[in-house]
Protein backbone atom coordinates (compact mmCIF):
# COMPACT_ATOMS: atom_id res chain seq x y z
CA UNK A 1 0.00 0.00 0.00
CA UNK A 2 1.41 3.55 -0.81
CA UNK A 3 0.59 6.69 0.99
CA UNK A 4 0.72 10.05 -0.92
CA UNK A 5 -0.08 13.12 0.42
CA UNK A 6 -0.09 16.09 -2.02
CA UNK A 7 -0.61 20.03 -0.95
CA UNK A 8 -1.07 22.50 -3.99
CA UNK A 9 -1.78 25.78 -4.44
CA UNK A 10 -2.93 26.90 -7.88
CA UNK A 11 -2.61 30.33 -9.51
CA UNK A 12 -6.31 30.95 -9.55
CA UNK A 13 -6.18 30.16 -5.66
CA UNK A 14 -7.37 26.62 -5.91
CA UNK A 15 -6.48 24.40 -3.21
CA UNK A 16 -5.74 20.86 -2.98
CA UNK A 17 -4.80 18.97 0.19
CA UNK A 18 -5.02 15.18 -1.63
CA UNK A 19 -4.51 12.21 0.29
CA UNK A 20 -4.17 8.76 -2.56
CA UNK A 21 -4.27 5.34 -0.93
CA UNK A 22 -3.34 3.16 -3.75
CA UNK A 23 -4.15 -0.67 -2.88
CA UNK A 24 -1.42 -2.40 -5.75
CA UNK A 25 -3.66 -5.77 -5.06
CA UNK A 26 -6.41 -4.30 -7.50
CA UNK A 27 -5.15 -0.93 -8.51
CA UNK A 28 -8.11 0.84 -6.96
CA UNK A 29 -7.80 4.48 -5.98
CA UNK A 30 -10.14 6.95 -3.50
CA UNK A 31 -9.17 10.99 -3.54
CA UNK A 32 -10.12 11.94 0.26
CA UNK A 33 -9.49 15.71 1.86
CA UNK A 34 -9.55 17.48 -1.81
CA UNK A 35 -10.86 21.05 -1.98
CA UNK A 36 -11.40 22.27 -5.17
CA UNK A 37 -14.74 24.95 -5.54
CA UNK A 38 -16.87 23.56 -8.29
CA UNK A 39 -15.52 19.74 -8.13
CA UNK A 40 -16.03 17.19 -5.98
CA UNK A 41 -13.59 14.38 -5.80
CA UNK A 42 -16.68 12.01 -5.50
CA UNK A 43 -18.71 12.79 -7.95
CA UNK A 44 -18.68 14.22 -11.71
CA UNK A 45 -20.58 17.84 -11.15
CA UNK A 46 -18.76 21.19 -11.17
CA UNK A 47 -19.03 24.64 -11.74
CA UNK A 48 -17.49 25.69 -14.56
CA UNK A 49 -17.09 23.92 -18.03
CA UNK A 50 -16.00 24.28 -21.75
CA UNK A 51 -17.23 22.90 -24.72
CA UNK A 52 -18.48 23.71 -28.69
CA UNK A 53 -20.60 21.70 -30.80
CA UNK A 54 -19.19 19.61 -33.68
CA UNK A 55 -20.57 19.43 -37.51
CA UNK A 56 -23.85 17.39 -37.69
CA UNK A 57 -24.69 15.99 -41.29
CA UNK A 58 -24.40 18.28 -43.60
CA UNK A 59 -23.17 22.23 -43.19
CA UNK A 60 -26.82 23.20 -42.74
CA UNK A 61 -27.24 24.96 -39.61
CA UNK A 62 -30.93 23.64 -37.78
CA UNK A 63 -33.16 26.07 -36.01
CA UNK A 64 -32.56 25.96 -32.23
CA UNK A 65 -30.76 22.92 -32.82
CA UNK A 66 -27.96 23.34 -30.30
CA UNK A 67 -28.55 22.96 -26.40
CA UNK A 68 -27.59 22.68 -22.97
CA UNK A 69 -29.32 20.95 -20.70
CA UNK A 70 -28.49 22.21 -17.49
CA UNK A 71 -29.31 21.08 -13.86
CA UNK A 72 -28.63 22.38 -10.82
CA UNK A 73 -28.38 19.65 -7.03
CA UNK A 74 -28.07 23.09 -4.74
CA UNK A 75 -29.46 26.44 -5.10
CA UNK A 76 -30.87 29.07 -5.74
CA UNK A 77 -27.85 28.91 -8.56
CA UNK A 78 -26.65 31.44 -11.05
CA UNK A 79 -25.13 30.17 -13.97
CA UNK A 80 -23.45 31.82 -17.15
CA UNK A 81 -22.67 31.03 -20.16
CA UNK A 82 -21.05 33.27 -22.61
CA UNK A 83 -19.49 32.62 -26.22
CA UNK A 84 -15.83 33.03 -25.73
CA UNK A 85 -13.77 35.92 -27.55
CA UNK A 86 -17.41 37.90 -28.19
CA UNK A 87 -19.96 39.73 -26.58
CA UNK A 88 -22.38 37.05 -26.61
CA UNK A 89 -23.19 35.95 -22.97
CA UNK A 90 -26.63 35.45 -20.81
CA UNK A 91 -27.27 34.28 -17.51
CA UNK A 92 -29.80 31.80 -16.14
CA UNK A 93 -31.19 31.40 -12.58
CA UNK A 94 -32.09 28.09 -11.11
CA UNK A 95 -33.94 26.87 -7.83
CA UNK A 96 -32.00 23.42 -6.03
CA UNK A 97 -33.67 20.35 -8.27
CA UNK A 98 -34.25 22.17 -11.31
CA UNK A 99 -33.16 21.55 -15.02
CA UNK A 100 -33.53 23.88 -17.77
CA UNK A 101 -33.02 24.00 -21.37
CA UNK A 102 -30.87 26.59 -22.64
CA UNK A 103 -30.33 27.40 -26.48
CA UNK A 104 -26.88 28.24 -28.20
CA UNK A 105 -26.50 30.01 -31.45
CA UNK A 106 -26.70 28.16 -34.28
CA UNK A 107 -23.48 30.03 -35.38
CA UNK A 108 -21.54 27.69 -32.95
CA UNK A 109 -21.80 24.80 -34.79
CA UNK A 110 -18.34 24.41 -36.16
CA UNK A 111 -18.36 23.35 -39.97
CA UNK A 112 -15.40 21.85 -41.53
CA UNK A 113 -12.02 21.31 -40.38
CA UNK A 114 -10.56 24.38 -39.43
CA UNK A 115 -9.78 26.07 -36.14
CA UNK A 116 -12.62 28.25 -34.65
CA UNK A 117 -12.18 31.39 -32.61
CA UNK A 118 -14.83 30.59 -30.09
CA UNK A 119 -15.92 27.95 -27.77
CA UNK A 120 -19.08 27.77 -25.10
CA UNK A 121 -18.18 28.39 -21.25
CA UNK A 122 -20.07 27.84 -18.52
CA UNK A 123 -19.96 28.84 -14.96
CA UNK A 124 -21.80 28.63 -12.19
CA UNK A 125 -21.71 29.30 -8.58
CA UNK A 126 -23.01 26.52 -7.17
CA UNK A 127 -22.53 22.55 -8.57
CA UNK A 128 -24.51 21.83 -11.80
CA UNK A 129 -24.14 19.37 -14.36
CA UNK A 130 -24.29 19.96 -17.80
CA UNK A 131 -25.59 18.00 -21.30
CA UNK A 132 -25.07 19.27 -24.59
CA UNK A 133 -27.61 18.60 -27.33
CA UNK A 134 -27.05 18.91 -31.26
CA UNK A 135 -30.38 18.08 -32.91
CA UNK A 136 -31.54 18.56 -36.10
CA UNK A 137 -34.29 16.73 -37.99
CA UNK A 138 -33.02 12.97 -38.22
CA UNK A 139 -30.28 13.35 -36.66
CA UNK A 140 -29.47 14.43 -32.78
CA UNK A 141 -26.30 13.61 -30.72
CA UNK A 142 -25.85 14.34 -26.98
CA UNK A 143 -23.08 14.38 -24.51
CA UNK A 144 -22.59 14.65 -20.50
CA UNK A 145 -20.19 17.30 -20.23
CA UNK A 146 -16.94 17.16 -17.81
CA UNK A 147 -15.99 20.55 -15.52
CA UNK A 148 -13.16 22.00 -16.43
CA UNK A 149 -10.82 20.52 -13.67
CA UNK A 150 -11.55 16.95 -15.15
CA UNK A 151 -10.16 17.96 -18.22
CA UNK A 152 -6.76 16.36 -19.13
CA UNK A 153 -3.89 16.80 -21.74
CA UNK A 154 -3.82 13.07 -23.34
CA UNK A 155 -6.75 11.68 -25.20
CA UNK A 156 -6.98 8.90 -28.11
CA UNK A 157 -9.62 9.35 -30.37
CA UNK A 158 -12.61 6.91 -31.23
CA UNK A 159 -14.48 7.58 -34.65
CA UNK A 160 -17.12 4.77 -35.17
CA UNK A 161 -17.92 3.76 -38.72
CA UNK A 162 -20.40 3.44 -40.97
CA UNK A 163 -21.81 3.08 -44.91
CA UNK A 164 -22.70 6.48 -45.26
CA UNK A 165 -21.80 9.12 -47.94
CA UNK A 166 -20.66 12.45 -47.50
CA UNK A 167 -20.64 12.40 -43.87
CA UNK A 168 -17.52 12.27 -41.66
CA UNK A 169 -15.78 10.76 -39.01
CA UNK A 170 -14.60 13.80 -36.62
CA UNK A 171 -12.79 15.28 -33.29
CA UNK A 172 -12.85 18.54 -31.86
CA UNK A 173 -10.37 20.15 -29.29
CA UNK A 174 -11.88 22.85 -26.89
CA UNK A 175 -8.93 24.76 -25.77
CA UNK A 176 -9.35 26.03 -22.13
CA UNK A 177 -7.89 29.67 -21.35
CA UNK A 178 -4.41 29.63 -21.49
CA UNK A 179 -2.62 29.39 -24.93
CA UNK A 180 -1.52 26.19 -25.47
CA UNK A 181 0.32 23.87 -27.86
CA UNK A 182 -0.95 20.60 -29.24
CA UNK A 183 0.46 17.64 -30.66
CA UNK A 184 -2.14 15.24 -33.17
CA UNK A 185 -0.52 12.07 -34.03
CA UNK A 186 -2.86 10.50 -36.96
CA UNK A 187 -4.16 7.29 -37.72
CA UNK A 188 -5.44 8.00 -40.79
CA UNK A 189 -5.75 10.42 -43.84
CA UNK A 190 -6.48 13.67 -42.62
CA UNK A 191 -6.12 17.47 -45.04
CA UNK A 192 -6.09 20.69 -42.87
CA UNK A 193 -5.41 24.42 -44.31
CA UNK A 194 -4.57 22.45 -47.72
CA UNK A 195 -2.24 20.41 -46.08
CA UNK A 196 -2.79 16.60 -46.30
CA UNK A 197 -1.57 14.60 -43.03
CA UNK A 198 -0.96 10.89 -43.64
CA UNK A 199 -1.12 8.07 -41.18
CA UNK A 200 1.84 8.92 -38.53
CA UNK A 201 2.38 12.07 -39.75
CA UNK A 202 1.70 14.54 -36.96
CA UNK A 203 0.55 17.87 -36.81
CA UNK A 204 2.02 20.68 -34.25
CA UNK A 205 -0.73 23.98 -33.30
CA UNK A 206 -0.75 26.46 -30.95
CA UNK A 207 -4.21 27.54 -29.95
CA UNK A 208 -4.96 30.57 -27.94
CA UNK A 209 -7.16 30.69 -24.95
CA UNK A 210 -11.01 29.67 -25.90
CA UNK A 211 -10.18 28.96 -29.19
CA UNK A 212 -11.22 25.49 -30.91
CA UNK A 213 -10.20 22.61 -33.31
CA UNK A 214 -12.14 20.50 -35.83
CA UNK A 215 -10.44 17.95 -37.45
CA UNK A 216 -12.77 15.05 -40.33
CA UNK A 217 -11.86 12.58 -42.39
CA UNK A 218 -13.59 10.21 -44.61
CA UNK A 219 -11.53 7.20 -43.03
CA UNK A 220 -11.12 5.75 -39.45
CA UNK A 221 -9.72 8.16 -37.29
CA UNK A 222 -9.65 6.20 -34.27
CA UNK A 223 -6.37 5.71 -32.10
CA UNK A 224 -5.09 9.39 -33.06
CA UNK A 225 -3.32 10.23 -30.48
CA UNK A 226 -3.74 13.96 -28.50
CA UNK A 227 -1.14 15.53 -26.38
CA UNK A 228 -1.01 19.06 -25.05
CA UNK A 229 0.43 21.16 -22.76
CA UNK A 230 -2.24 21.76 -20.32
CA UNK A 231 -5.62 20.50 -19.76
CA UNK A 232 -8.46 20.45 -23.00
CA UNK A 233 -11.55 18.87 -23.70
CA UNK A 234 -11.32 16.90 -26.51
CA UNK A 235 -15.18 15.64 -28.46
CA UNK A 236 -14.90 12.46 -30.82
CA UNK A 237 -18.00 11.06 -33.15
CA UNK A 238 -19.14 11.44 -36.34
CA UNK A 239 -20.99 13.95 -38.49
CA UNK A 240 -23.54 11.28 -39.23
CA UNK A 241 -23.12 7.65 -39.21
CA UNK A 242 -25.42 5.00 -40.50
CA UNK A 243 -26.36 1.90 -42.67
CA UNK A 244 -28.11 1.95 -46.17
CA UNK A 245 -30.10 5.46 -46.40
CA UNK A 246 -29.87 6.44 -42.87
CA UNK A 247 -27.45 8.07 -40.21
CA UNK A 248 -27.69 9.84 -37.10
CA UNK A 249 -25.24 12.51 -35.43
CA UNK A 250 -22.89 10.75 -32.72
CA UNK A 251 -20.20 12.11 -30.49
CA UNK A 252 -19.08 11.87 -26.75
CA UNK A 253 -17.02 13.69 -24.67
CA UNK A 254 -13.27 11.52 -23.94
CA UNK A 255 -12.17 11.10 -20.94
CA UNK A 256 -8.32 11.87 -20.59
CA UNK A 257 -6.10 8.87 -19.96
CA UNK A 258 -5.78 10.12 -16.47
CA UNK A 259 -9.34 8.40 -15.79
CA UNK A 260 -9.04 5.27 -17.85
CA UNK A 261 -9.34 1.85 -16.27
CA UNK A 262 -8.92 -1.51 -16.21
CA UNK A 263 -12.10 -3.20 -15.88
CA UNK A 264 -15.42 -2.93 -17.51
CA UNK A 265 -19.22 -4.29 -17.78
CA UNK A 266 -20.71 -3.72 -20.98
CA UNK A 267 -24.57 -4.12 -21.34
CA UNK A 268 -26.16 -4.54 -24.09
CA UNK A 269 -28.64 -1.78 -25.45
CA UNK A 270 -30.03 -3.83 -28.10
CA UNK A 271 -32.11 -7.05 -28.43
CA UNK A 272 -32.84 -8.01 -32.28
CA UNK A 273 -31.37 -8.17 -34.48
CA UNK A 274 -28.15 -7.12 -35.46
CA UNK A 275 -24.74 -6.16 -32.99
CA UNK A 276 -23.24 -3.22 -31.18
CA UNK A 277 -19.51 -3.08 -30.65
CA UNK A 278 -17.29 -2.11 -27.79
CA UNK A 279 -14.38 0.03 -29.07
CA UNK A 280 -11.25 -0.59 -26.69
CA UNK A 281 -8.43 1.38 -26.83
CA UNK A 282 -4.54 0.92 -24.92
CA UNK A 283 -2.31 3.13 -24.48
CA UNK A 284 0.67 1.19 -23.66
CA UNK A 285 2.26 -1.46 -25.73
CA UNK A 286 1.68 -5.30 -24.79
CA UNK A 287 -1.63 -4.07 -23.12
CA UNK A 288 -3.51 -7.66 -22.33
CA UNK A 289 -7.17 -7.45 -22.81
CA UNK A 290 -9.04 -10.52 -21.96
CA UNK A 291 -13.04 -10.39 -22.39
CA UNK A 292 -15.79 -12.79 -22.02
CA UNK A 293 -19.03 -12.95 -24.09
CA UNK A 294 -21.51 -15.39 -23.05
CA UNK A 295 -19.52 -18.74 -22.47
CA UNK A 296 -17.12 -17.49 -24.69
CA UNK A 297 -13.24 -16.25 -22.74
CA UNK A 298 -10.91 -14.32 -25.24
CA UNK A 299 -7.46 -12.44 -24.89
CA UNK A 300 -5.73 -10.17 -27.29
CA UNK A 301 -2.70 -8.25 -27.14
CA UNK A 302 -2.83 -4.55 -28.04
CA UNK A 303 0.05 -1.96 -28.67
CA UNK A 304 -0.30 1.68 -28.27
CA UNK A 305 -2.79 3.66 -29.42
CA UNK A 306 -4.14 0.71 -30.91
CA UNK A 307 -8.20 0.10 -31.44
CA UNK A 308 -9.68 -3.09 -30.87
CA UNK A 309 -13.65 -3.61 -31.97
CA UNK A 310 -15.83 -6.09 -30.12
CA UNK A 311 -19.22 -6.97 -31.12
CA UNK A 312 -21.66 -6.86 -28.53
CA UNK A 313 -24.19 -9.61 -29.70
CA UNK A 314 -27.97 -8.75 -28.76
CA UNK A 315 -28.98 -9.42 -25.08
CA UNK A 316 -25.39 -10.61 -24.30
CA UNK A 317 -23.36 -9.08 -21.79
CA UNK A 318 -19.74 -8.51 -22.06
CA UNK A 319 -17.27 -8.08 -19.64
CA UNK A 320 -13.66 -6.82 -20.24
CA UNK A 321 -10.43 -6.85 -17.91
CA UNK A 322 -6.85 -5.57 -18.99
CA UNK A 323 -3.57 -5.39 -18.02
CA UNK A 324 -3.07 -2.01 -18.23
CA UNK A 325 -5.63 0.84 -18.36
CA UNK A 326 -7.97 1.34 -21.39
CA UNK A 327 -10.79 3.25 -22.59
CA UNK A 328 -14.11 1.84 -24.04
CA UNK A 329 -16.91 3.08 -25.97
CA UNK A 330 -19.92 2.05 -26.54
CA UNK A 331 -21.22 2.09 -29.90
CA UNK A 332 -24.96 1.29 -30.96
CA UNK A 333 -25.55 1.03 -34.88
CA UNK A 334 -29.35 1.32 -34.95
CA UNK A 335 -31.98 -0.52 -36.00
CA UNK A 336 -33.81 -0.33 -39.21
CA UNK A 337 -36.51 -2.65 -38.62
CA UNK A 338 -39.72 -1.35 -38.93
CA UNK A 339 -41.46 -0.11 -36.56
CA UNK A 340 -38.46 0.10 -34.23
CA UNK A 341 -36.28 2.13 -36.60
CA UNK A 342 -33.84 4.40 -35.08
CA UNK A 343 -30.30 5.97 -35.31
CA UNK A 344 -27.00 5.73 -33.77
CA UNK A 345 -24.84 6.52 -30.68
CA UNK A 346 -22.02 6.33 -28.49
CA UNK A 347 -21.24 6.57 -25.30
CA UNK A 348 -17.85 6.10 -22.90
CA UNK A 349 -18.38 3.52 -20.47
CA UNK A 350 -17.34 4.00 -16.84
CA UNK A 351 -14.67 1.52 -15.57
CA UNK A 352 -15.27 -0.94 -11.91
CA UNK A 353 -13.22 1.11 -9.99
CA UNK A 354 -15.79 4.85 -11.23
CA UNK A 355 -19.01 3.20 -10.07
CA UNK A 356 -21.36 5.75 -8.24
CA UNK A 357 -24.11 5.24 -5.84
CA UNK A 358 -25.95 8.38 -7.16
CA UNK A 359 -26.59 9.09 -10.78
CA UNK A 360 -28.38 12.23 -12.69
CA UNK A 361 -30.35 10.76 -15.87
CA UNK A 362 -32.25 12.53 -18.14
CA UNK A 363 -34.69 11.83 -20.89
CA UNK A 364 -35.24 14.04 -24.08
CA UNK A 365 -39.03 14.83 -25.17
CA UNK A 366 -40.43 12.45 -28.41
CA UNK A 367 -37.69 9.76 -27.34
CA UNK A 368 -38.35 6.64 -25.80
CA UNK A 369 -36.29 6.98 -22.82
CA UNK A 370 -33.97 3.91 -20.98
CA UNK A 371 -31.71 3.42 -18.66
CA UNK A 372 -29.32 0.17 -18.59
CA UNK A 373 -27.92 -0.51 -15.57
CA UNK A 374 -25.31 -2.87 -13.90
CA UNK A 375 -24.73 -3.33 -10.10
CA UNK A 376 -24.09 -6.26 -7.67
CA UNK A 377 -26.78 -9.12 -7.69
CA UNK A 378 -26.59 -8.78 -4.31
CA UNK A 379 -27.49 -4.92 -4.49
CA UNK A 380 -30.32 -4.59 -7.16
CA UNK A 381 -33.71 -4.66 -4.73
CA UNK A 382 -32.38 -1.51 -2.97
CA UNK A 383 -31.70 0.89 -6.49
CA UNK A 384 -34.17 3.62 -6.67
CA UNK A 385 -35.67 5.87 -9.20
CA UNK A 386 -36.78 9.03 -7.85
CA UNK A 387 -36.57 7.51 -4.38
CA UNK A 388 -39.35 4.48 -5.78
CA UNK A 389 -38.37 0.72 -5.74
CA UNK A 390 -37.64 -0.22 -9.37
CA UNK A 391 -40.59 -2.09 -10.96
CA UNK A 392 -40.66 -1.98 -14.50
CA UNK A 393 -36.65 -4.13 -14.28
CA UNK A 394 -35.73 -7.33 -15.47
CA UNK A 395 -32.50 -8.41 -14.07
CA UNK A 396 -29.85 -11.24 -15.67
CA UNK A 397 -26.88 -12.11 -14.17
CA UNK A 398 -23.67 -11.51 -16.34
CA UNK A 399 -21.67 -14.46 -16.07
CA UNK A 400 -18.72 -15.03 -14.27
CA UNK A 401 -19.33 -11.86 -12.57
CA UNK A 402 -21.01 -10.60 -9.04
CA UNK A 403 -23.17 -8.41 -11.25
CA UNK A 404 -26.26 -8.10 -12.80
CA UNK A 405 -27.84 -6.30 -15.76
CA UNK A 406 -31.16 -4.91 -16.81
CA UNK A 407 -32.86 -1.62 -18.75
CA UNK A 408 -35.83 0.28 -17.16
CA UNK A 409 -37.76 2.65 -19.16
CA UNK A 410 -38.12 6.55 -18.38
CA UNK A 411 -40.77 7.84 -20.46
CA UNK A 412 -40.84 10.05 -23.72
CA UNK A 413 -40.56 13.40 -21.97
CA UNK A 414 -37.67 16.32 -21.22
CA UNK A 415 -37.30 14.70 -17.76
CA UNK A 416 -34.42 14.50 -15.16
CA UNK A 417 -34.32 11.89 -12.81
CA UNK A 418 -32.26 10.39 -9.94
CA UNK A 419 -31.14 7.16 -9.81
CA UNK A 420 -29.47 5.76 -6.47
CA UNK A 421 -28.17 3.11 -4.13
CA UNK A 422 -28.02 4.16 -0.49
CA UNK A 423 -24.24 2.12 -0.56
CA UNK A 424 -23.38 0.19 -3.12
CA UNK A 425 -21.93 1.76 -6.33
CA UNK A 426 -23.19 0.51 -9.64
CA UNK A 427 -23.07 1.62 -13.26
CA UNK A 428 -25.54 3.60 -15.18
CA UNK A 429 -26.17 4.63 -18.96
CA UNK A 430 -28.76 6.67 -20.77
CA UNK A 431 -30.21 6.63 -23.87
CA UNK A 432 -33.76 7.16 -25.95
CA UNK A 433 -34.71 6.21 -29.53
CA UNK A 434 -37.07 8.22 -32.27
CA UNK A 435 -38.33 7.76 -35.36
CA UNK A 436 -34.62 7.40 -37.66
CA UNK A 437 -32.66 9.05 -34.62
CA UNK A 438 -31.48 8.05 -31.15
CA UNK A 439 -28.92 9.53 -28.48
CA UNK A 440 -27.28 8.24 -25.85
CA UNK A 441 -24.52 9.39 -23.21
CA UNK A 442 -22.71 7.91 -20.41
CA UNK A 443 -24.86 9.64 -17.04
CA UNK A 444 -23.70 12.35 -14.06
CA UNK A 445 -22.30 10.84 -11.22
CA UNK A 446 -23.83 12.95 -8.52
CA UNK A 447 -22.27 11.11 -5.59
CA UNK A 448 -20.41 7.74 -4.04
CA UNK A 449 -17.81 7.95 -6.79
CA UNK A 450 -14.28 6.16 -5.32
CA UNK A 451 -12.16 6.32 -8.22
CA UNK A 452 -9.44 8.06 -10.61
CA UNK A 453 -10.16 11.43 -11.08
CA UNK A 454 -7.47 14.23 -12.81
CA UNK A 455 -7.32 17.47 -10.64
CA UNK A 456 -5.74 20.22 -12.98
CA UNK A 457 -5.36 23.41 -11.99
CA UNK A 458 -4.51 26.77 -14.06
CA UNK A 459 -0.54 26.59 -14.22
CA UNK A 460 0.03 22.94 -12.60
CA UNK A 461 -0.61 19.86 -13.49
CA UNK A 462 1.06 16.41 -12.85
CA UNK A 463 1.66 15.13 -16.75
CA UNK A 464 -0.18 11.82 -17.06
CA UNK A 465 2.34 9.90 -19.08
CA UNK A 466 5.12 9.92 -21.56
CA UNK A 467 4.27 8.52 -24.75
CA UNK A 468 5.91 4.88 -25.30
CA UNK A 469 7.71 3.48 -28.69
CA UNK A 470 8.11 5.48 -31.22
CA UNK A 471 6.24 8.25 -29.90
CA UNK A 472 8.52 9.06 -26.46
CA UNK A 473 10.39 12.28 -28.52
CA UNK A 474 7.20 14.21 -28.34
CA UNK A 475 6.15 14.97 -24.73
CA UNK A 476 6.06 18.30 -22.53
CA UNK A 477 8.02 18.62 -19.18
CA UNK A 478 6.39 20.76 -16.56
CA UNK A 479 8.22 22.19 -14.30
CA UNK A 480 6.27 21.76 -11.03
CA UNK A 481 4.99 18.08 -11.71
CA UNK A 482 5.69 15.87 -8.76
Amino acid sequence: MRLLLVSITGMRGFYINCITVEDISNDSTCFLGVDIPGVSSANDLGREFITGFMQNTNSTRGEDSLKLIITTFSGPTFVSIKITNSQVQWTVYLQQGQTQVVSVPQSSEMIGSARFPSSILINSDNDISVVSVNEKPLSVGSAALLPVPQLGTKYYVVTPTGKQKCSYKEFAVINYGFRNKIIINFKCRVMFTGEVFSPNKKLTITLEPYQALQLQSEDDMSGTMLISEKPIAVLSGHSCVGQDNMCDHAYEQLPPLSNWGKVFLVPPLKAKPNSDFAYVVAARWNTYVTYISGQAKYRKKLGSGEVFVIEVKPSTPISISASAVIQVLYYHTGDMTQPLEHGSFIISLKDTSTFCTSYSVYGLVNFDNSAAIVAKTSATSEITLDNQPLSNIHWTQILGSQYSWGLTTLGNTLTSHIVEHPNTAFALLSFGNAYQRAYGTSTICTQGMCGKRSRKIQGVHMFEEVMEGENRNVSFTDPLAV
